[in-house]
């Protein structure tokens, strides 16, 4: 790999794990903020914030489309500072608007970062090491978000609104420091070197890369179920203690932080993507079955949880794996940006999809919900799997016509 290569993957890997805090201090603290301090309703939040998702869930690939137009490193710039006048709109606002205006911004600017620092990655390395790439985000995020949701809940903790304004000062002032990163990026500005060809909504277009994305929309139901489903299944389902939520929380992000980039490097080939995927299909509804268990047991509450949260953890990892090369390895290079976004879109629906529905069902079926949950997330592994093997075939039949063609040598 370059020098110039390295260098720009050092920075975009600090901002990424930068962004990631900022993100982590956004949601937790802005949430707890306008609920407690400024009296805004739980439910008028919940309303602004599923609006603010779906604005971004709209708007990505948009943004992705832009970004291969005018250039990476411009989009992640405007982007950055997007995120900076967010936190000074929830620093000022006292009422519903303006947090719902701060809140758009956020959003809206979180999800197009998002997908534009992966496309600095996928842009600036070969296609296996793509695969790799997005492990390290991955890691990055997770640890960028524990930290970020630390700081936040630190802020709730001392109570007062000075400490909020503080830490929504922090945030922009991390943010500030992304934006001086990225701007400061080896890249060429798009008008000084070659223009990217216009492709169009290509990746939109791409039937199989489109239907991998709404695969993994299922398979990331992961997110919200460690994130909002399981605090709330075991505040108020099970007899469990009041650390158990957090314990989770915690054992879920040290698990991925420690593994996800050497389990990763081990997905070499569409072989070993299917594996991966088969055992994620496994482990993901073990977990969900060993999770709604909990509340079918008497004594041993807190060994089931731990034991279904590092199952569903190892289902997250290894699906995720396999789902990556899937996605990454074979996307052309003209359009990084609008790729990468399409596929951000995954997490985007999953985080919508798992409030609406997942929740509900949940909440009606008890343990029974988490088992169809979990087939549900296995099925659609499994499909993912199943693709894999085909690529591979594909890929050994490819291999063997090559030889059959080769000239012999005299």
């Amino acid at each position: 790999m370059q020098s110039n290569q390295r260098t720009i993957l050092r920075r975009v890997y600090f901002a990424q794990g930068l962004g990631s805090t900022i993100e982590g201090v956004g949601l937790s603290a802005a949430v707890l903020y306008f609920s407690v301090h400024v009296g805004l309703a739980p439910a008028a939040i919940g309303v602004v914030l599923t609006v603010a998702t779906l604005l971004a869930l709209a708007l990505v690939v948009p943004i992705g489309i832009l970004a291969d137009v005018i250039g990476l490193k411009v989009a992640a710039v405007a982007l950055s500072t997007l995120v900076v006048a967010a936190f000074a709109t929830y620093a000022v606002a006292h009422g519903l608007w303006l947090y719902a205006v701060g809140a758009c911004l956020f959003m809206v600017s979180q999800a197009g970062l998002g997908a534009i620092r992966q496309a600095i990655v996928a842009d600036n390395v070969d296609a296996h090491a793509r695969v790799r790439g997005r492990a390290v985000m991955q890691t990055l995020i997770n640890a960028g978000m524990g930290l970020g949701t630390v700081l936040g809940t630190i802020a709730a903790v001392a109570g007062g609104d000075t400490l909020f304004v503080v830490a929504f000062a922090f945030a922009a002032g991390l943010a500030l420091i992304c934006t001086a990163i990225l701007a400061r990026l080896p890249i060429a500005a798009r008008t000084k070197g070659a223009p990217r060809q216009r492709p169009g909504l290509i990746a939109l277009r791409d039937r199989r890369f489109v239907g991998i994305c709404g695969l993994a929309s299922i398979v990331l139901l992961t997110m919200p179920i460690v994130a909002v489903l399981l605090p709330l299944w075991i505040t108020d389902r099970l007899d469990a203690p009041d650390w158990m939520a957090p314990v989770t929380l915690g054992l879920n992000a040290l698990l991925v932080i420690c593994t996800q980039t050497r389990w990763t490097a081990r997905v070499s080939s569409d072989t070993r993507a299917a594996g991966s995927l088969a055992l994620g299909a496994t482990t993901l509804l073990a977990g969900c079955a060993l999770i709604g268990a909990a509340a079918l047991t008497t004594g041993a509450v807190t060994a089931t949880l731990l034991a279904g949260t590092t199952l569903l953890t190892v289902g997250e990892i290894t699906a995720g794996a396999g789902m990556w090369h899937l996605a990454f390895t074979r996307i052309p290079t003209t359009a990084p940006g609008q790729y990468q976004a399409v596929y951000g879109m995954s997490s985007s629906v999953a985080r919508v999809l798992g409030p609406l529905a997942a929740l509900p069902l949940i909440l009606a079926a008890g343990a029974t919900g988490w088992i169809v949950l979990g087939l549900v997330i296995a099925g659609a592994t499994t499909s993912l799997c199943v693709l894999a093997l085909r690529d591979a075939r594909s890929a050994d039949v490819a291999a063997g016509a090559r030889r059959v063609v080769q000239p012999r040598a005299a």
